[in-house]
């Protein structure tokens, strides 16, 4: 096969005769001869007319997201097309120059003709080329070519690579729970009740409040919400900015007039790690009331994030440092861990999943529907143990929070999460060697944030 070495020779004006010889001695190039002639005729045809910037962009999109075998295939095809449709004739020009020269010297046109056509034509390798080979998902392709979209803060939280956001290690091995009745399911609260999320915004006809820390003279913030939508009597809740990155992570919050008095009060990044130690939510023990929880859209699937759950404190068990908490928890609710029970496997932030070998589609919830968008979740994500709730220990000893209003869930969803609830094991050496420490194949990692 003549090289591309003896082509510069050749261009440069040497060894001409040898290499006109060689060419007509060496079948392999005679042979790509004739299919650089075939090609170029149809990249020719195809492209000569200005009218034509649509079959460019066609064969571009082949280029992009084909074998070579096939882009020819798409490029002929397009060829008998046209033909049928008899375009007129054009002018003699390149194409004729080239086919007029000795059989051997159309190599060379014919490779820097068809070259320069695909080089010119093809845009630069960047940001949009490697956005669709797995490495970025950002960036939109002028080809619009299938991309993960942008998300949402609000929905989806904190940074791809938080451990709301990490995939059961590859390394995970699993225990069952010590001092847990799962048999007896999971407790759905709901979020608008017991610590509702609002969303300031500048289209909504808001008032402009003032966010006070009690007992401090200095505003922390001025938010622009529904006045009416800020509890007029104490409560927990959450006030997200406009851009839906921030987090006012109220407890003991409460109107007054334009104000917005908060007993205690958290300013945290919803595009951080959302973990204790970034994010010291105002809780008992630093986990937030809001991460984890699930938004209405989650009941319909799919959920590629781990989930939050509240417990009652009789679960807890004390860790071998004399603590009731693990990473990635940082704190101890206030004089639990001299409480709690001096053996078990639950402790505050202990994470709880489903093992990657149980078979979904046995467990008893179908395919479908919020339990096993649930279990999913749970198997490839798991289920964090936040902080301890003050109900009763009758009853199912877990709880979580989710939008329920607008989920329109199915009577026997209790019972259907009883069953997803009961496969749940504890993910054993819970640090940052054996979660997320490489993720279980196949889950998507979290897109980038709108």
């Amino acid at each position: 096969m003549i090289s591309e070495e003896q082509i510069i020779a050749y261009l440069s004006g040497e060894v001409r005769e040898r290499f006109e010889d060689d060419v007509a001695k060496d079948p392999q190039s005679l042979r790509a001869l004739v299919e650089q002639q075939k090609m170029d005729a149809a990249l020719t045809m195809l492209l000569a007319q200005p009218e034509r910037a649509q079959v460019k962009n066609s064969i571009l999109a082949v280029i992009e997201g084909e074998a070579e075998v096939d882009v020819k295939s798409k490029i002929y095809e397009r060829v008998e097309f046209e033909t049928k449709r008899q375009a007129p004739a054009k002018s003699p020009g390149l194409w004729e120059w080239i086919t007029s020269l000795p059989a051997p010297l159309q190599v060379v046109g014919l490779a820097m003709l068809a070259t320069g056509v695909l080089l010119l034509l093809k845009p630069p390798m960047g940001e949009n080329q490697i956005a669709h080979r797995g490495e970025t998902n950002t960036v939109e392709s002028p080809l619009k070519l299938p991309q993960k979209q942008p998300r949402d803060p609000v929905k989806w939280p904190f940074a791809a690579k938080s451990p709301w956001n990490a995939p059961i290690g590859s390394a995970a091995k699993y225990a069952e729970p010590v001092g847990v009745d799962l048999a007896a399911g999971i407790r759905m609260y709901d979020t608008q009740a017991v610590h509702p999320t609002i969303r300031a915004s500048a289209n909504a006809s808001p008032n402009e409040m003032l966010l006070y820390r009690e007992n401090e003279p200095q505003p922390v913030a001025r938010v622009r919400v529904v006045k009416s939508q800020i509890p007029d009597s104490e409560m927990n809740f959450a006030v997200v900015s406009e851009d839906g990155k921030t987090i006012y992570d109220i407890v003991g919050g409460r109107r007054n007039g334009n104000d917005i008095i908060a007993r205690r009060l958290v300013v945290a990044d919803l595009t951080g790690s959302g973990m204790p130690g970034e994010y010291n939510a105002p809780t008992s023990t630093g986990f937030s009331d809001y991460a984890g929880s699930l938004c209405a859209d989650d009941f319909n699937g799919p959920i590629n994030r781990a989930l939050g759950a509240v417990f009652h404190r009789s679960i807890l068990a004390r860790t071998p440092e004399g603590t009731a908490h693990v990473w990635p928890a940082t704190r101890s609710p206030g004089g639990m861990a001299s409480q709690v029970s001096p053996t078990g496997n639950l402790h505050v932030g202990t994470l709880l999943a489903i093992p990657l070998d149980v078979d979904l589609a046995t467990i008893g919830v179908g395919n479908s529907g919020a339990a096993y968008e649930i279990a999913k979740a749970f198997q490839n994500f798991g289920l964090y143990l936040k902080k301890p709730h003050g109900g009763s220990p009758d009853g199912p000893q877990l709880g979580m929070c989710g939008d329920l209003r607008a989920a329109n869930l199915p009577r026997d969803f209790p019972a259907q999460l009883a069953k997803v609830a009961s496969y749940l094991k504890v993910v054993e050496n819970n640090g940052p060697n054996s979660v997320g420490g490489g993720g279980t194949p196949g889950q998507p990692s979290a897109p980038e944030f709108k």
